[in-house]
């Protein structure tokens, strides 16, 4: 299997099932592809640069250091349900879930006392959240 990450993945999360999602590239975070989910068979399934995920204004307000754009923080996580990936974006709620064996996501945010989340970047049409169908 080959990576997307040019040196190395900086996280790495294997499911039970076998699906591999690695974020970041070692030393240059926010960099390249972002986020890469491959799947037990080592093909890669689908993979994001920042672009794909966030609006230009949103990158540009990111904090960044000489060689990383810091797009998101800790935990990172596989979710229980082992279909679903947790990456917290910051400390104000905001958060992305992504389908560990399609690469779909949604990204969520708190608006006033409820939660909105969009899972599209270009079309940014907001709803609640909702979780993946269970897989069998």
């Amino acid at each position: 299997m080959s990576l997307v990450n040019p040196v190395a993945p900086v996280d790495v999360f294997l499911t039970d099932r076998g699906d591999l999602a690695t974020l970041d590239n070692w030393h240059n975070m926010g960099y390249g592809r972002v986020v890469a989910f491959h799947s037990p068979a080592g093909a890669l399934v689908r993979a994001y640069t920042l672009a794909d995920l966030f609006s230009a204004p949103e990158i540009d307000a990111l904090r960044t250091s000489v060689s990383s754009i810091w797009w998101r923080k800790a935990p990172a996580y596989v979710r229980p349900d082992q279909q679903t990936l947790f990456v917290t974006v910051d400390g104000a709620g905001r958060e992305r879930l992504f389908e560990i064996e399609t690469g779909a996501y949604q990204y969520c945010e708190p608006r006033g006392a409820t939660r909105r989340c969009r899972s599209a970047n270009d079309s940014r049409q907001w709803r609640g959240y909702v979780d993946p169908p269970p897989r069998p």
